[in-house]
């Protein structure tokens, strides 16, 4: 059951550029404010990934390997997906299954993206936004979703601490080793496969998540920009992404029925920076 969508964004804006400014406006103390305003002492600004990979503990309980890899490297065939680095896959489904609902393929995948931060706050040409002066702040990404299977669909967002930093492949997929990240380890080891460099506290996704947003439809069978109004103000969930914010398919109605927490395999197929769609972060900013 691929999806059968065709792949859509709706970004217009670069890293740090700004949507049909009107004018050069400061703020009330004189400074020159971090974006050019409309009437309203308002700018949209897009903030776009500077890392993601997709992490993934799927398993076929009939075959050895990762279901994930149609071509996996000939010395990692019978590895598992949870010790896959996937940092320059363009794209991969999101699902959480436990095998019941529709395939063999069980276990969870996730997209965890990095964007530019330091101490707390975003960075829009390396300067920092303070959280109080966003609005309004959008995740687009690129996706491509079969709508005629799924309906109500949700993504749970999470958030990787500071201190849990991890490291991109940069090949499609390879075994995970010497320090790259995977959904088994922070940071792998010297041997694919064996004890972890470093642990995940909690292994991307699977931590308390700080919020449901919802997934919907642009019209071209693809995503709409997704709201992160409900994760509440920014000042409350900026500090938490500094690590990553981890997306992770949360429920759906697959088929016309519903299965709480399920996104069946194969899931929804979303694209990375590498498909030359990159996610993108977009905030409203206004002056305070």
């Amino acid at each position: 059951m691929a999806p059968t969508s065709t792949s859509t964004t709706t970004s217009t804006t670069g890293p740090g550029t700004t949507e049909a400014p009107t004018s050069t406006s400061t703020t009330t103390t004189g400074e020159p404010f971090l974006c050019e305003v409309d009437m309203e002492g308002c700018c949209d600004v897009a903030l776009e990934v500077e890392a993601d990979t997709f992490f993934s503990d799927a398993f076929d309980g009939i075959e050895p390997g990762c279901p994930l890899l149609d071509f996996p490297p000939p010395e990692f065939t019978d590895l598992e997906c949870r010790h896959f680095s996937f940092g320059a896959t363009p794209q991969l489904q999101l699902f959480k299954d436990d095998g019941t609902i529709s395939a063999a393929v069980a276990g969870q995948s996730v997209l965890v993206l990095r964007f530019p931060s330091a101490d707390g706050a975003l960075l829009l040409d390396g300067e920092p936004i303070p959280n109080e002066l966003i609005l309004a702040a959008h995740l687009e990404l690129a996706a491509e979703v079969d709508w005629t299977l799924f309906n109500d669909l949700q993504f749970a967002v999470h958030g990787i601490d500071a201190d849990a930093t991890w490291l991109e492949g940069q090949e499609e997929a390879t075994g995970c080793v010497d320090g790259l990240a995977s959904f088994a380890c922070r940071e792998c080891g010297a041997t694919v496969g064996e004890a972890c460099a470093s642990e995940w506290q909690e292994a991307p996704g699977m931590s308390p998540p700080l919020g449901l947003v919802d997934g919907l439809a642009d019209g071209g069978q693809g995503l709409m920009p997704i709201d992160l109004a409900p994760l509440g103000a920014p000042s409350a969930w900026v500090p938490t992404i500094a690590g990553g914010l981890v997306v992770a398919p949360s429920s759906a109605d697959f088929m016309g029925q519903a299965y709480d927490e399920y996104v069946p395999f194969p899931g929804v197929r979303v694209h990375a920076r590498e498909s030359f769609t990159p996610p993108r972060l977009r905030l409203r900013l206004c002056q305070p």
